[in-house]
């Protein structure tokens, strides 16, 4: 309730109806709104407003209905503990939102990596798994296949910072393949 209207939110009633995951996608962007940040005036959406502008074609590694499945499959006990924590921990996350701009402000991608995904890795193993290394994976073999046709022409890849750092990150999975990416 205290969560809910932190946000402007009418209370614990709006969430009543809602599993566990989805009331801390919910609230994740509490952070963001305390902080002062506007969750739609993130690079993804500069970036989508930039090619639709130029006509350029977009498309996705994964679709949204994925994407919210990865979250909605997880056992329900798994979801509870975690909105738990993100209760538990909310407002410590208006700090860490500042510490997260402050390294995307620097290009500090291993903090950043480090920030979203060392936690998961160590209280959520098998998440952690799902969420990031396996599709890490898919991701890093998809853009392989597209660098290897010579079809294919210049292509723009963007995602989630987190998904650039660390031991299992599509730039590591893509050494692995025997491409080298350089920060420009």
């Amino acid at each position: 309730d205290a969560a809910a209207k932190g946000m402007g939110l009418p209370g614990e009633q709006m969430f009543e109806p809602m599993r566990p995951w989805l009331v801390s996608m919910t609230l994740s962007i509490a952070p963001m709104l305390k902080a002062g940040y506007q969750p739609t005036s993130g690079i993804d959406m500069k970036l989508l407003t930039e090619v639709k502008a130029e006509q350029k074609p977009v498309k996705g590694f994964e679709t949204m209905l994925e994407q919210m499945h990865m979250l909605a499959d997880v056992p329900e006990d798994e979801q509870v503990k975690m909105l738990h924590k993100d209760l538990v921990e909310m407002d410590k996350s208006t700090a860490e939102m500042n510490d997260v701009v402050v390294a995307w402000e620097h290009g500090d991608v291993e903090k950043i990596g480090k920030m979203d995904n060392d936690e998961l890795a160590t209280k959520y193993p098998e998440e952690y798994q799902r969420i990031i290394v396996d599709r890490n994976r898919r991701w890093a073999a998809t853009i392989d296949g597209l660098l290897k046709d010579p079809g294919t022409g210049t292509v723009f890849v963007a995602v989630g910072a987190g998904h650039l750092a660390g031991p299992d990150s599509v730039l590591k999975m893509l050494e692995k393949d025997g491409w080298k990416a350089e920060r420009e």
